[in-house]
């Protein structure tokens, strides 16, 4: 006999699972079939440019504070450079990707079990099988081009009926992108709001824009028209998002990183 379990199971899947199983059963979990994803994950897409990922990525660390975190990047290279700049910045955290050898991941996802830094930065390769019971927080630092991956991601918290946190970064051209996540989970998913955070334009000497975001032209940081063409923090009404609750998020500014006493974490997790 052969089980065969998924999170999200595609058309294509299922044909071709069907074509090499003899009388198979499909078993939905109660509701999954409507919204495939864990109701414990509270879901919250927040508006960015691309040069201000990496200083909204700190500030959210800090307003919230994981216990334990995944951040999704994309790419091997984007996860070695974020991985780098946090531990720069002093915040303990490991990258895990397709250029590690399967020793040097098996270490990386024992010492994260085990406390020993809080922010794991993976790719969604490396990434497969990751089954840690304490994950507080997902943030999908890159959005994923497939809206299955997000439903994978986002699954690697609230784990054993714990409650757990999904951010996840949303250019201003990345609009279809979300709808397609959406229309797939059956959710609206909220805008989450940094308190304190603003934008700030391009950096003159940013090459990093993918091609066609920046009209011939127009100066650096120049907004690109979609639906989510409106100030940061201003309310979803100002633009044709209107259906798009906001959601303030104010946690008090905390230690992160290696500044969390090991011993004191482990207290608090018990």
């Amino acid at each position: 006999q052969t089980i065969f379990v998924s999170a999200t199971i595609s058309d294509e899947i299922e044909r071709l699972a069907r074509r090499y199983m003899r009388n198979p059963e499909k078993l939905i979990a109660p509701g999954a079939d409507d919204k495939p994803t864990v109701a414990e994950v509270a879901q919250f897409y927040l508006s960015v440019q691309p040069w201000d990922k990496y200083r909204l990525l700190r500030m959210l660390l800090e307003k919230e504070n994981p216990d334990l975190a995944i951040v999704f990047c994309r790419t091997k290279r984007g996860a070695e450079k974020l991985a780098k700049k946090l531990h720069a910045d002093g915040i303990e955290c490991r990258e895990i990707h397709g250029n590690l050898a399967q020793g040097q991941r098996d270490r990386v996802m024992k010492n994260f079990r085990g406390g020993k830094f809080d922010v794991l930065i993976a790719t969604d390769l490396a990434s497969r099988g990751i089954d840690v019971a304490d994950i507080s927080h997902i943030i999908n630092f890159d959005l994923p081009d497939d809206p299955e991956v997000y439903v994978h991601r986002i699954g690697r918290t609230a784990r054993m009926g714990a409650e757990g946190r999904a951010f996840t970064f949303v250019g201003k051209d990345q609009g279809e992108l979300l709808t397609k996540v959406e229309s797939l989970i059956n959710m609206i998913i909220p805008q989450g709001i940094i308190e304190g955070f603003e934008p700030r334009p391009a950096p003159a000497d940013w090459t990093d824009l993918p091609p066609g975001q920046r009209p011939e032209g127009a100066p650096a940081g120049a907004p690109v028209q979609n639906r989510f063409d409106r100030p940061y923090g201003a309310p979803s009404g100002s633009s044709s998002s209107a259906s798009t609750p906001t959601v303030t998020l104010t946690a008090p500014p905390r230690t992160i990183g290696s500044k969390i006493p090991i011993n004191r974490r482990h207290k608090r997790r018990r």
